[in-house]
């Protein structure tokens, strides 16, 4: 398992003190100075395939980048929800929602890691939205292109899908495409992305960490990781996205499932699961984000 070079610490420190215009599509956006971002818990309450969250820190911020995974918690309400998630912005009422992309109703007591991001840039990460376009989509691809991650196969991406026009109900992943030189995101099913489907994305120059499936770590459908930053200390925020070919030196697996993150306190460890329960492939890749 391998870390970045610059400590994560140092980095959130950066991302926090330096303020600077950023683009959103084509919108550009001012960073609030009052607030740069943070990670909060949200457990659905009702049965609906949209769940509003009326939380402070997002409310009224129509330019904030969120990231959503969802967690079973050690304590309260928990639920399974195998569906391919996004978030959405509703601009009548002025919150931010975590939505099932097929429309199909969130059991009440599911429960989701909200990040939420101002749309900073600095030396060492972009945070952005992406909408697919036909200069750069084909098929279930969609190419990224900044120049942070660019010809970078160490490079990281944590994303959610974001509802701007267009649904897409399939399982994402990203993979590096050493042909072009390019992160691309694709549907797991390899089924066709939808024009005018919109992605968070939070791009850093070298990722965080890099969790792959063996047969040590694998307890059918879930996965746990060992890293010191995480052992012992339910008391994280992690954020996880699959990943088809880290590094150049492809894994290649196809973990067509909901993802979830679960701190075990018997084993002492973080670990990513199948929501759906389905055991998951060896050699199957995340991307997580402490």
């Amino acid at each position: 398992m391998k870390r970045r070079t610059i400590n994560s610490i140092v980095k959130l420190s950066l991302i926090m003190t330096v303020l600077s215009l950023a683009f959103i599509g084509t919108r550009p956006v001012l960073a609030n100075a009052k607030n740069t971002g943070g990670v909060f818990y949200f457990t659905t309450t009702t049965n609906s395939y949209l769940a509003y969250i009326n939380n402070l820190n997002t409310n009224n911020q129509p330019n904030w980048i969120l990231l959503a995974t969802q967690v079973w918690q050690q304590s309260g309400s928990n639920n399974y929800d195998p569906h391919p998630i996004g978030v959405w912005y509703n601009p009548r009422n002025g919150e931010w929602s975590v939505f099932n992309e097929d429309r199909q109703p969130i059991p009440i007591g599911t429960t989701f890691r909200i990040h939420y991001l101002n749309p900073l840039n600095d030396t060492y990460s972009a945070i952005l939205q992406l909408t697919t376009t036909t200069s750069n989509s084909t098929g279930q691809y969609t190419i990224i292109d900044n120049p942070l991650i660019n010809n970078d196969p160490h490079a990281s991406i944590t994303m959610t899908q974001d509802y701007t026009g267009a649904y897409n109900p399939h399982e994402i992943s990203i993979w590096y495409n050493a042909s072009n030189g390019r992160w691309e995101i694709f549907n797991e099913d390899l089924s066709a992305i939808p024009l005018g489907t919109s992605f968070n994305l939070y791009l850093e120059w070298q990722y965080d960490y890099l969790q792959t499936t063996t047969t040590a770590n694998n307890s059918g459908y879930i996965t746990y990781i060992d890293n010191p930053v995480l052992n012992g200390d339910p008391s994280h925020f992690v954020l996880v996205t699959p990943v088809y070919d880290s590094g150049g030196s492809c894994g290649c697996i196809l973990n067509n499932h909901t993802i979830g993150v679960w701190y075990d306190p018997i084993a002492a460890r973080w670990a990513i699961y199948n929501v759906d329960l389905a055991p998951m492939p060896v050699g199957t890749q995340f991307f997580y984000t402490v």
